[in-house]
Parts: C-alpha cells; sequence; structure tokens
C-alpha cells in the first residue's frame, strides 16, 4: 500500500496534486481558512461525486477519482473566498460534466475547470480572485508558484505550452498598451498581482492539463499562442474575469479539431500522464 501510494505521489497527477494542497496550504491562512475550507471541500465532494456516478454507471466499476479531484481543488482555489455555495456547486458540477458530455469517441474536448469556472461566472455571476495563486502573499510566494508550475509543465512535458502561452499573452498586452498609451489602466495591471499570478497559475497548472492540450512539440506552441492571445483579445472585448478560460477553451476548440481532422487523436496521452485540471 505504501508503494503504491509513494507511485501516486511520484506521478504526475500526485504532483499536481501535491502542488495545490501546498497552495492551499501557503494561501489558506492568509485569506481566512474558514472562508475557503466549505468551497474547497464542496467543490471536491461534487466533482469527484459526478465522476465517479458516472464511472460507476458506464463501466460498473468506480476508479479513483483523482482527476476529479484535482478539478475540485482547481476551482476550489480560483472561486473568491467565501463564494456563494451555488457558484462552487455550478463551478465543480459544470467542469466535471462537461468531460464526460463534451467529447469525441477517444477524447473529451474542453479544459473542466475552465468550462466549469466560466460556466459559473455566466449563470451566476461571482468574484474570483484566484486565492490560490498567492496573489494576496507578498511578492516572494511568487517564487513558489513559478517553480511548482514549472515543475508540473515540465512534469507532463508541456513546458512549451506554458512558454508560448505566457509570451504571446504578455505581447499581447504590451502591443496593446503601446497602441493605446496610458489611457487604459486595466492593461498595465495584468503585470502586477493577482493578474500576474493568475496567468502564471493558469498557464502552467491549467493549460497544461494532458487529456486537452498537445503533446507535439510545433502543436504546443500554436496551442499556447493560440490561448494566449484569445485571452487578451477577450479581456480587451469583454473586461470580465472570464477572459483566460475563454482564451483555454478556444485552444481546446482549435487542438479538438485538429485531432478531429486527423481522424483521430493526433497523440494519445500515455496512461501514466493522464489527468484533468483540471
Amino acid at each position: 500500500m505504501t508503494g503504491t501510494v509513494r507511485r501516486w505521489v511520484r506521478s504526475p497527477k500526485g504532483n499536481l496534486t501535491v502542488l495545490l494542497c501546498l497552495l492551499v496550504a501557503v494561501a489558506a491562512p492568509f485569506v481566512g481558512i474558514g472562508r475557503v475550507a466549505v468551497q474547497l471541500a464542496a467543490a471536491i465532494l461534487i466533482s469527484a461525486g459526478i465522476d465517479a456516478a458516472v464511472s460507476l454507471a458506464r463501466r460498473g466499476s468506480v476508479a479513483l477519482p483523482d482527476g476529479a479531484v484535482i478539478t475540485g481543488l482547481i476551482v476550489g482555489l480560483v472561486l473568491g473566498p467565501g463564494a456563494p455555495l451555488g457558484a462552487t456547486l455550478i463551478a465543480a458540477g459544470a467542469a466535471t460534466a462537461s468531460k464526460h458530455i463534451f467529447r469525441a469517441p477517444q477524447f473529451h474536448l474542453f479544459n473542466p475547470a475552465a468550462f466549469g469556472l466560466l460556466a459559473s461566472l455566466l449563470l451566476l455571476p461571482n468574484a474570483q480572485s484566484w486565492w490560490g495563486a498567492l496573489g494576496d502573499l507578498p511578492a516572494p510566494f511568487l517564487g513558489v508558484l513559478l517553480m511548482g508550475g514549472g515543475v508540473i509543465a515540465w512534469r507532463v512535458n508541456k513546458l512549451a505550452v506554458s512558454v508560448a502561452f505566457l509570451g504571446s499573452y504578455f505581447a499581447a498586452f504590451t502591443l496593446a498598451a503601446i497602441v493605446v498609451g496610458g489611457t487604459n489602466p486595466s492593461l498595465a495591471a495584468v503585470f502586477r498581482p493577482p493578474f500576474l499570478n493568475a496567468a502564471i497559475f493558469f498557464g502552467c497548472l491549467m493549460l497544461t492539463d494532458p487529456a486537452t492540450s498537445p503533446n507535439r512539440l510545433s502543436d504546443q506552441l500554436w496551442f499556447g499562442a493560440i490561448a494566449g492571445i484569445a485571452s487578451a483579445a477577450a479581456f480587451a472585448t469583454t473586461h470580465g474575469l472570464h477572459y483566460l478560460f475563454i482564451g483555454l477553451l478556444v485552444a481546446n476548440a482549435w487542438y479538438a479539431w485538429q485531432r478531429t481532422r486527423a481522424g483521430s487523436s493526433i497523440q494519445p496521452v500515455p496512461a501514466v500522464a493522464q489527468r484533468s485540471a483540471s
């Protein structure tokens, strides 16, 4: 049993779960443990519960819902502390349900956490603080997020996705700032916490989901760039908190089109690397 747990902890899913729990442990005391404990528990339980129920109905057995737990953790870390319970349930429920509803024969289409969080914003508008990205903590804590996020992206062989996203994302905002000058202070805000932290969390921990992002290097670069540019465009046109989720879902749609056009999954993800972040 101990060996099984050790192997799981060393797997990409285990690495990500450990990092997300570390972010909870670091950030929760600053934002108030009591304010986030219920939403974290609710998000994890509803996400894992739906995943287990679908698994039981389809296969007659229940597999370890570790991907659903990761989805629940991300939802809880992104929603604002003390978010309405309904917002948490919508986000976590829609996230896990989307994985089973919007799918092709060999893959699901959208990043579950991004889909659920966007659905929550549209159906029951609420504040999203990305408190788990450590934006409310002193600046040195950004290093924790950078190092942890870099390790996760490297472990799932998606570092190119993160680099392409962050490069295109900040390049697009820099270009926009040059074009409009100082007339739009919100553009400058994306280079500072908490927006900066949110982009790093998103680019390293959500965009790199092996089930919904490509393996081939050239596709990774395109995927990250599309997400970055689409996110910046959504920010400029909607001025809402959902711009990162829109960017990821646009990139997911592009990759799904690529896989469908090829007639099958371009590069099936090895079982050891499967996870859902979402």
